[in-house]
């Protein structure tokens, strides 16, 4: 057909039925080739009980005027993590400056009540041992996207995919915060939600181990090293460092709840 009778033709043209390839195909949920990190979390959650993040009410010992209404968390953390996302730990003062910039990307501005708790916590974190801690490392890295073939084998001392008849997943994250001291390779973790001081330890840290057992396993994917250092940095009652005691038999642990996990898919 000429190109100058292309247009007439389309509009004299009778609608007829669409090919079979033209059709909406829906997403195939047993589709594991790429699998986040999250979704193994929630459905993990649902098999074992087990929350994938934290659901603690606001803390006795949180002052009135520093609760976080639950409706504003996801705004509050979203502002958090992109200020220390782009802040020069070098020079810390200048985080402030990041601060209305960083609302300005939730698809509302957030109201002064989330600006002022999201204020509190960054001037509580800059006070702290650690902000001076992460000026002086020897390398840092923010938000690092990672790829884990799953699942992963152990051969030589290096990490490699084992065979199998069929596609294997693999597992999609974003570590918060890498760095590299004279000790090794840490992974930090942020958590603005609320971490009772009286909580044991080991509660605290139970909805988050798949998630940094996960971590770990990604950076002995890149170094073939174990990090020296798993922990939350929470912000809620107070700053502090909640570290996750790793060891061989905890990451038998974490890779067998993600076996379960995506077996659990795949039978759907």
């Amino acid at each position: 057909i000429p190109l100058s009778q292309l247009t007439g033709r389309i509009v004299a043209a009778d609608p007829g039925a669409l090919p079979a390839s033209a059709r909406v195909f829906p997403r195939d949920a047993t589709d594991l080739s790429v699998i986040s990190v999250s979704r193994i979390e929630a459905i993990d959650a649902e098999l074992t009980g087990v929350p994938h993040f934290n659901r603690s009410k606001p803390s006795t010992e949180t002052n009135d005027d520093e609760e976080v209404d639950v409706d504003l968390a996801t705004s509050l953390g979203t502002i958090v993590h992109a200020v220390l996302e782009r802040v020069d730990f070098r020079n810390p003062d200048s985080w402030p400056d990041l601060l209305v910039p960083a609302a300005n990307q939730l698809k509302e501005m957030p109201n002064d009540e989330v600006l002022q708790q999201a204020r509190l916590m960054l001037t509580r974190f800059f006070a702290t041992p650690l902000a001076e801690e992460l000026a002086n490392v020897k390398s840092i890295h923010r938000e690092i996207e990672f790829v884990l073939p799953w699942p992963p084998n152990t051969v030589s001392g290096r990490l490699e995919t084992e065979t199998s008849s069929r596609p294997e997943p693999t597992i999609a994250g974003i570590i918060d915060l890498l760095i590299e001291t004279d000790a090794g390779w840490h992974i930090l973790d942020y958590k603005t939600g609320d971490f009772p001081l009286q909580t044991p330890v080991e509660q605290s840290l139970a909805p988050y181990e798949l998630q940094l057992g996960l971590y770990a396993r990604a950076v002995e994917q890149w170094f073939g090293v174990t990090p020296c250092e798993l922990s939350l940095i929470a912000f809620r009652p107070q700053v502090r460092r909640i570290t996750l005691q790793w060891s061989q038999a905890r990451w038998e642990r974490v890779r067998t709840r993600v076996d379960l996990a995506i077996g659990s898919v795949r039978t759907e």
